[in-house]
């Protein structure tokens, strides 16, 4: 559990951090889903899409976008952006440990990450919510994300819904002046 103005850091992930990815992936899933998404679907998400091998290549591809939220050491969420197979700025992933959520650390993930892609040269950015994720869905909707679209998610021998949402990249404050 965070210890009160215990700082929080964001940095890009390192090969030896992965398995702490996973580890925060696993609590993260297995909280927010329990009871909403059955524990077997869970389970075979997780090791395919979490194995090391996997987060291995992911981090090759994403390099600096693969993110970790570090309190003295130990990661308690990650973020992953970059582009799509459409070349399109993407948001695929960001969940923080929930004795970690309300403290910083998923807003601080998400800046970084909107920092990186704007970087990159998107104006534009893109994320998938399954429905089921209340609490995200209302996250990144104070972020400015706008839903725009749905479509399924498989997941182990199902599927869910999950809504599409764009978020702008361009700075805003910066066009303001010209109001």
């Amino acid at each position: 559990m965070p210890r009160k103005r215990q700082p929080i850091v964001v940095q890009a992930a390192t090969t030896e951090q992965l398995p702490a990815i996973r580890h925060v992936a696993e609590r993260t899933w297995r909280a927010t889903y329990r009871g909403k998404i059955p524990r077997g679907q869970i389970g075979q998400f997780l090791e395919q899409a979490y194995s090391l091998e996997t987060l291995e290549r992911t981090l090759r591809r994403l390099g600096p976008g693969m993110l970790v939220a570090l309190a003295e050491d130990e990661v308690v969420g990650y973020a992953m952006a970059g582009p799509n197979r459409e070349g399109v700025g993407e948001l695929f992933a960001l969940y923080v440990l929930p004795g970690w959520q309300r403290h910083g650390a998923g807003h601080l993930l998400w800046q970084r990450a909107t920092t990186h892609l704007r970087q990159a040269g998107f104006t534009e950015m893109i994320l998938w919510v399954l429905d089921r994720n209340e609490r995200a869905r209302r996250f990144y909707e104070r972020q400015g994300a706008t839903a725009w679209t749905e479509r399924p998610f498989p997941i182990g021998s199902g599927t869910i819904n999950e809504i599409g949402y764009r978020v702008s990249l361009v700075d805003v404050s910066a066009n303001s002046s010209h109001l």
